[in-house]
């Protein structure tokens, strides 16, 4: 099974990989907020598990959050749904933080409406 993780610089995306590594039969690939868009699109097509644990949680840019959190989100799920085979399985990680009113909390909580 191929799976694509997203925010593979994270806690998150780091620790996944190192549980999913001891099970031979994955093939792990990972994407972040440099990769390109043609990187992007071969990876995706090529994955039949997508792992989204990619965002910002802290800068002193505010627009980094909507770069990385929304905009991010926004191009993965436009690239899944121009791939032949469309039947991915996606999971999403959020945060509690959704329900506060700080720049992180809403952009997280923004990334809903593109599912």
């Amino acid at each position: 099974m191929n799976i694509l993780i997203t925010g593979q610089n994270g806690f998150i995306a780091k620790n996944l990989a190192i549980y999913f590594k001891s099970h031979s039969n994955l093939n792990l690939f990972f994407i972040n907020k440099k990769s390109s868009i043609k990187e992007l699109k071969k990876k995706i097509s090529r994955c039949d598990v997508i792992i989204n644990t990619a965002g910002t949680n802290r800068s002193k840019n505010k627009r980094s959050f909507n770069n990385n959190n929304v905009n991010f989100i926004n191009k993965i799920v436009k690239l899944i749904t121009q791939t032949k085979d469309k039947k991915k399985f996606f999971i999403h990680t959020s945060t509690t933080k959704v329900k506060e009113k700080t720049v992180y909390g809403i952009t997280k909580k923004n990334q809903k409406k593109y599912f």
